[in-house]
């Protein structure tokens, strides 16, 4: 019925037959089930003692997780699609990762899940402490999903992001793995939605928290993997005097167009919704496309939103302009606009990657012979010849200005052979009285009208 590669003397057999099968793109989806499921067993028959390793001996397990992981990193969408059949509910990714509970779990030891005092310390610091204990092996589902929102919710203040939030996790997710691979009591799984009924006093995990689970961890792990992909050039202390408040002052013509602020009002949802929430809203609704306002609209107060909304919408510029929830969103939707009616060029198109872009496009933009603006973690910054050029605070407006200063330092402001910004960047970087010498012309000067 369906075709398939995964003949009965190329199946694995051996965990060390799992670690040596090639998973890439284009694995038929049939030879990824047969794998997945081989995998399993084999990892079943460990965890019951009839296939051990020596006795103390974890590289194995994680190293196959690791294995399995990225390949969901590296083909997230087509992760998310629902498995044809009898696994109602489950999508690929769900079946891979109960492959990954299982590694964890199997090489869990004593110990693993207590949250050691250096680590307390730097959730006190983040603010990502949300439960009194610290052996996480006591937590209930809840306070699992407590610690979980505390990391998403936070995301885009962690930092440095450094190996601890690894660790951190690490730690939660072996909390995950024993869910996923056990029943439990009702003390312990104690979102009634969340449970499917054993027996009188028993519970297992319903798929919907393994999505959960899954979505969580693979989006944390890959914007983390994301963040620290490429090289990064350190940020100059102080960006240089520009002339940016009088080119946006220009540009403030935009918000009289009620579409411009429509798109504006998009783009703001884009920006402040955590890493799963689109996910987990799409799973909800049987995989159909969701809107970032539904998704943001299942999981924070409505007045909020609605307060939100009515600033983007009617406010006056300098409100937009100081507004942290608002200010990047405006200022990159202000640019595309000047790019589009000055130039006819689309700003978004060709010089700005978000972050779900950059996993497609990883490969080629280390190649790419123009600077892009990229978006990670929340923060936007310049990658240049493979390298990221760092900008202070992160804010879309320095990281503009910072594009600006490498496309006229390196390229004379004329890019692609036929893009010619010069003039942009002689607007926003020439003093004032170089700019109207330079309209003038040559030795003739501007009146003075302070005589």
């Amino acid at each position: 019925m369906y075709k398939s590669n995964y003949k009965s003397i190329f199946r694995c057999h051996t965990l060390e037959e799992c670690l040596s099968y090639s998973l890439n793109k284009k694995t038929n989806k049939v030879d990824l089930f047969l794998y997945i499921l081989d995998t399993t067993d084999i990892l079943l028959n460990h965890a019951d003692g009839s296939m051990i390793f020596d006795e103390g001996d974890d590289i194995p397990y994680i190293q196959l997780a690791n294995k399995l992981e990225q390949y969901t990193f590296l083909n997230w969408k087509s992760c998310l699609k629902r498995i044809p059949g009898q696994l109602n509910g489950w999508c690929e990714g769900m079946l891979i990762y109960t492959g990954v509970s299982m590694c964890r779990w199997l090489a869990s030891r004593p110990g693993c899940t207590t949250i050691p005092s250096s680590m307390r310390i730097w959730l006190k610091q983040h603010k990502l402490r949300m439960n009194k204990s610290f052996d996480v092996s006591t937590w209930s589902i809840s306070q699992l999903l407590y610690a979980l929102d505390a990391l998403e919710h936070r995301w885009g203040e962690i930092r440095p992001l450094e190996s601890i939030l690894l660790e951190y996790l690490d730690i939660l997710e072996f909390r995950a793995a024993w869910f996923i691979m056990h029943t439990s009591p009702s003390d312990y799984i104690d979102i009634k939605k969340y449970r499917l009924k054993v027996d009188e006093h028993t519970y297992q995990l319903h798929p919907m928290l393994i999505f959960e689970f899954f979505a969580r961890f693979g989006k944390i792990r890959r914007s983390y993997c994301q963040y620290t992909m490429w090289e990064c050039h350190p940020p100059i202390k102080e960006m240089p005097e520009t002339r940016w408040d009088d080119f946006i002052e220009k540009e403030n013509r935009h918000l009289t167009i009620r579409k411009f602020r429509d798109c504006v009002e998009n783009r703001i949802w884009e920006n402040i919704i955590r890493l799963s929430d689109n996910v987990r809203s799409s799973y909800r609704v049987r995989g159909s496309r969701v809107s970032n306002y539904q998704s943001l609209a299942e999981n924070r107060p409505l007045a909020f939103l609605e307060a939100l909304s009515n600033i983007a919408a009617y406010k006056k510029p300098p409100e937009l302009h100081t507004h942290k929830n608002i200010r990047d969103s405006l200022h990159l939707q202000m640019i595309h606009a000047h790019f589009m009616s000055g130039y006819n060029v689309s700003f978004m198109k060709f010089f700005y990657c978000d972050e779900e872009k950059s996993w497609e496009h990883r490969s080629q933009l280390t190649h790419i012979p123009v600077p892009v603006i990229i978006k990670r973690s929340q923060r936007y910054d310049v990658i240049h010849k493979g390298v990221i050029q760092l900008v202070p605070n992160g804010t879309f407006s320095e990281a503009f200005l910072m594009w600006l200063l490498i496309v006229r330092k390196d390229y004379r402001g004329i890019i692609y052979g036929s893009m010619d910004f010069s003039r942009l960047c002689r607007s926003l970087f020439d003093p004032p009285e170089v700019a109207q010498n330079r309209k003038l012309g040559n030795g003739v000067t501007a009146y003075n009208w302070d005589v």
